[in-house]
């Protein structure tokens, strides 16, 4: 370049500083390409569940989208700012964070959590699903936040998404606001929210029921059955507490006014604090996007004094013992914790405890005097269980727990203190990379089981082996799992005008219209028309064909002799067959003939029948219900009249002495009922014996 100097001339700058301006800008250039674009840039809501373990997760979320130039706002309690910040500087120093604070008694806030852990499991619950909804209620109430939440919704640079926490009733303050939201599931129970708000099918088959602690590894028919029961009753029960008009979400939506009926309907994407190496692999919904453990990180070094601790541990290692940050062990399970570690003299323990359960256990660690037990107000989890000499550790199940554990390769021995905090628990343990407790062994003091349990991880190098294999699989992702979050939020704020376009049409659905029962029922209907239909011909022909001939009835016919013409003759051997066969004439004797219990017919009788054929045969034969064509038989012809009657001599020259004695003898009773009978018999031409079946396989 040259520069113009007084008088007007051009004199040429020196080539070294030419270089160095070019090297500059050179520089520049590579950090404006570095740099997140600014047409890239949103500005985002974290709107986390005011817990430290929950603070977490969005924090760090929260911080990786910060270090890519987005704007961020973080809703927290007024007594988790310090907390919150600690955290941050330490975890993301430089990450630029704007807190938005209420007000609210943590102590408070810790009764209430610490009621609910010592209470039994359901009201446990429902107790902390109560307690959830009052702090939602308190937020949404607060005139001083949500005029802040407002200014930053319709100030210069608007909010263009929420990132709220599912388990919070997050979905009410984004609706609230009237913006599009994502939830974050830091881990709780998603096996039980995605089949009802996340359109993931339902399988009771093989995936437990939060609660149950049924094996993931294949259960049996009472266990399946257990599980269908169990999984219809949650579902039911988490029915009624977000849609049943009487429950809390639902007063919430009335109270505030919110245009709102299914709180989960709205989401852009779900986002799980999870991954199927730690949970049970199960179908998810569209929306659902596994992007986690997010914290779990390569482990730094630990402070001098907890450095030197587990370092200096045996040939069994070290144990850390905590039961996470959202929910304090009972009181019982600590005097648990504290006399197994006293049957584990030869293994260093690390034990976190609160403030208030450090101060209560206080004089029973006095009285104990325990030499391999270090306890500690807080600890860097994710650096301890990263230790080469931690070998175990004593959790409660949470998610962050078994993330951090599984990624460092760390086995577990686990006492879940609430429903939903066992299902990792026990898919750790149907792997091989951990031993589940129930709560009771620790509210009631079983304190060998628990020393057992811990001695066997540490002394079984299968244990080890397994979580080995679960963080190596944690491990190959080459994206971390905190950049693969960020990502999907920033593709949910890139489409935050679309709507909830993942959801499925079956959340729309009715539930009998999901399982297709009126499919069902139609294609029962077709079915069973046409078989219903046959069964109607069946019947029919049954009823018009009768029952073929026995033997016994073919011994028991009656033989007559008739001296009729053979038109009558015809027409009467008709009526007698048709009266066999069970067809109910109006002649009396055939009626008589058609009763079972009646074997031989009189001459008399036989002569009224003859004669009733006669007038029948004169007058039109009464309507009656033809038979189906594949049942119907053709009528006796009279060639086939004139072959009876030489069938019948063959047939009594084929049977036996007694039956054709008692043939006779019946004959004789037949013509020894009078003259006028016996002058008929006389007349008789030629003698038959009605044989259905014989004479129409001939002439049929």
């Amino acid at each position: 370049m040259e520069s113009l100097q007084p008088g007007g001339a051009f004199h040429p700058r020196p080539l070294s500083m030419r270089l160095g301006a070019l090297r500059l800008l050179l520089l520049a250039l590579l950090l404006a390409a570095a740099a997140p674009r600014a047409a890239c840039a949103y500005r985002l809501l974290f709107n986390p569940l005011g817990e430290r373990t929950h603070i977490l997760v969005h924090l760090e979320l929260a911080a990786e989208l910060a270090a890519r130039g987005h704007d961020i706002s973080f809703i927290s309690p007024d007594c988790h700012v310090p907390f919150a910040k600690a955290v941050l500087s330490q975890r993301r120093p430089g990450a630029r964070v704007g807190f938005v604070t209420y007000p609210l008694d943590c102590q408070w806030v810790e009764q209430d959590k610490r009621r609910a852990a010592e209470a039994g499991p359901l009201h446990g619950v429902w107790m902390i699903v109560e307690a959830l909804a009052n702090r939602t209620d308190y937020m949404l109430s607060h005139e001083g936040l949500m005029a802040r939440l407002r200014a930053l919704r319709d100030g210069p640079g608007a909010i263009d998404l929420v990132v709220t926490d599912n388990i919070a009733f997050g979905a009410l303050l984004p609706s609230a606001l009237g913006l599009p939201c994502v939830d974050l599931d830091v881990g709780v129970a998603g096996s039980l929210y995605e089949p009802l708000f996340y359109g993931a099918p339902s399988a009771p088959a093989y995936v437990p029921a939060v609660g149950t602690f049924l094996p993931t590894n294949g259960m049996s028919l009472p266990q399946r059955a257990a599980n269908v029961a169990a999984t219809l009753a949650a579902q039911l029960l988490l029915k009624a507490v977000y849609w049943h008009p009487a429950m809390w979400v639902q007063k919430l939506v009335r109270k505030h006014d919110l245009p709102l009926r299914w709180p989960y309907v709205q989401p852009i994407l779900e986002l799980v604090n999870s991954n199927f190496v730690t949970e049970p692999p199960r179908p998810v919904g569209p929306i659902t996007k596994y992007i986690g453990p997010i914290l779990p990180t390569a482990a730094k070094p630990l402070p001098r004094d907890l450095s030197s601790w587990v370092s200096g541990a045996g040939p069994l290692g070290a144990v850390f013992v905590s039961f996470g940050g959202t929910l304090s062990a009972p009181a019982g399970a600590s005097l648990t914790v504290l006399r197994a570690a006293q049957l584990l003299p030869d293994v260093r323990i690390v034990w976190k405890l609160s403030e208030d359960e450090r101060a209560a256990l206080a004089g029973d660690l006095k009285a104990a005097n325990v030499t391999n037990v270090k306890v500690v107000t807080w600890a860097p989890q994710n650096d301890l269980l990263g230790h080469p000499k931690l070998k175990a550790f004593v959790t409660q199940g949470g998610f962050l727990s078994i993330g951090e554990a599984a990624y460092h390769g760390v086995p577990i021995v686990g006492a879940p203190l609430l429903a939903g905090q066992g299902e990792l628990i026990r898919f750790a343990a149907d792997q091989g990379r951990g031993i589940m407790l129930r709560k009771s062994v620790l509210t009631r003091g079983d304190a060998p089981r628990v020393a057992a349990a811990v001695k066997e991880v540490l002394s079984n190098p299968s244990y080890a082996r397994a979580a080995a294999v679960a963080s190596e699989r944690l491990r190959a992702a080459r994206v971390p799992y905190r950049a693969q979050a960020a990502d999907w939020v920033e593709y949910a704020a890139a489409l935050k005008d679309h709507g909830s376009f993942l959801h499925t049409q079956g959340q729309r659905m009715l539930w009998w219209q999901v399982c297709c029962l009126d499919v069902a029922l139609i294609a029962l209907a077709v079915v069973a028309a046409p078989c219903w239909w046959m069964y109607r011909l069946w019947a029919a022909g049954k009823r018009a064909g009768g029952a073929a001939l026995g033997d016994a009835d073919e011994d028991n016919a009656v033989q007559v002799q008739l001296a009729f013409p053979p038109g009558t003759q015809l027409e009467a051997a008709k009526q007698l067959r048709m009266a066999k066969q069970g067809i109910r004439l109006a002649q009396p004797a055939a009626a008589v003939a058609a009763d079972p219990s009646v074997r031989t017919l009189t001459a008399s009788t036989l002569a009224n029948g003859a004669r009733a054929a006669t007038a029948a045969a004169q007058t039109p034969a009464p309507r009656r219900m033809s038979p189906p064509w594949l049942f119907r038989r053709r009528p006796l012809t009279g060639e086939a009249w004139a072959w009876s009657g030489a069938r019948v001599a063959e047939r009594q020259q084929e049977q036996p002495a007694g039956r054709r004695r008692l043939h006779e003898q019946r004959s004789g009773q037949v013509l020894d009922e009078g003259p006028g009978e016996q002058t008929l018999a006389s007349q008789l031409g030629q003698q038959l014996l009605f044989e259905d079946r014989t004479v129409h396989d001939k002439f049929a």
